[in-house]
């Protein structure tokens, strides 16, 4: 369910197996094996080693952000808060906030999205369709807006009509990729918002997180089922984010955005100077397709802005990442070596309408969000 495809983002984003990062955390209070034996069923899950585990991993908790920086009082309300999140979804939405900065609609759609979800996995396990179609039918968030299908408007009532004439769970498949669809790019969206209004808050009011969307050369389109061997054709997510950084690091430095995005040699030459020839080398790499973990992102962020002071350097766009990701799972699948790459390119529009519309409900009113003047980037658009 919606779990589930944030523990995909999750992996890809640290480039690890969620069980061996729960199992890192707990710090030898659980095994990775005794963990897949308890999502297996094959064991039952022992309640003081459970016990011991939320214990280890606020802990761990701790620790990190104590090492980050954060004040003591706010680590306890970033453990208390995480403590109360019902679920995947809003524990990692949640995380991503700061010391100083809060995203309250984005995590509480998480949270409604986290309770929805667990009530479908119950539901799934009991084999109850009926109620399963019921629940999702009857969820008080989602709205006509998230049974439209991408490349059929208005098909809202028909998504509906699929889910509610459901016989077997695999025809569950299409309108539930719908809606998985709908509400990432609607949570993302709310992400995108709140993000930009506290991290850049001098600009005007922009889909950031749009410009992240993979994109392909204009040649492509001349193509008849054929495609060359060309390095710059496919245009990633990690690509697009990297070229964001670039263009980020050059209007920081400089007080201007640049003409167009600085070639891949500008940034492999910051990471040069700021002592990171590793991190230069893998710039190819990452640009196609490979992928760039947290804390790779973070290690890149850092090189590329260590010309500022560190008090006042930002820390990296976690936020960014996670769309990065987000969109690499939903458009990114195969890979062109092995001749099963499948690279779609996005309608921007169906993101840009979930952006607008919650632009519209989080800016309207005192006390909503709140930016800038300056404009954005046009090329990043």
């Amino acid at each position: 369910m919606f779990g589930d495809w944030n523990i995909r983002i999750v992996e890809r984003m640290t480039g690890r197996k969620i069980l061996g990062i729960v199992a890192e955390i707990s710090r030898g209070g659980v095994t990775e094996r005794t963990l897949r034996n308890w999502v297996t069923n094959a064991a039952l899950a022992d309640a003081a080693r459970m016990g011991r585990f939320r214990l280890q991993s606020r802990d761990w908790v701790a620790r990190d952000l104590a090492a980050k920086g954060w004040p003591t009082g706010e680590i306890d309300t970033m453990i208390a808060g995480l403590s109360d999140c019902p679920g995947m979804v809003s524990s990692l939405m949640f995380g991503m906030q700061g010391p100083h900065h809060r995203y309250v609609a984005t995590v509480q759609m998480a949270s409604a999205i986290d309770h929805l979800d667990n009530q479908l996995v119950a539901l799934r396990s009991a084999d109850d369709l009926p109620a399963f179609v019921t629940a999702l039918l009857a969820a008080p968030f989602l709205e006509d807006a998230h049974f439209i299908h991408p490349e059929k408007p208005d098909t809202a009532e028909v998504v509906r009509t699929a889910l509610a004439d459901a016989r077997s769970w695999e025809a569950l498949a299409e309108p539930l990729g719908v809606l998985f669809l709908n509400v990432s790019l609607h949570l993302l969206a709310t992400l995108d918002l709140e993000f930009c209004a506290h991290f850049l808050p001098t600009f005007a009011a922009t889909p950031v997180f749009a410009a992240l969307q993979p994109r392909t050369h204009s040649s492509l389109t001349a193509l008849d089922n054929r495609i060359p061997l060309r390095r710059d054709l496919f245009h990633y997510p990690a690509r697009r984010l990297l070229e964001l950084v670039a263009c980020m690091r050059d209007c920081t430095t400089r007080g201007a955005w640049p003409r167009a995005v600085p070639p891949p040699k500008s940034m492999a030459i910051w990471l040069e100077l700021a002592g990171e020839p590793a991190l230069a080398g893998n710039l190819v790499r990452w640009r196609r397709g490979r992928g760039l973990t947290l804390k790779q992102f973070d290690a890149v962020w850092d090189a590329c802005f260590s010309v500022m002071a560190p008090d006042s350097r930002p820390a990296a766009p976690i936020p960014m990442l996670y769309a990065t990701a987000l969109f690499t799972e939903l458009f990114v699948k195969g890979k062109r070596e092995t001749g099963d790459l499948c690279f779609i390119v996005p309608d921007g529009t169906f993101y840009q309408r979930w952006w607008d519309f919650q632009h519209e409900k989080l800016t309207t009113g005192s006390g909503q969000l709140r930016f800038g003047s300056e404009p954005w980037m046009p090329g990043l658009l």
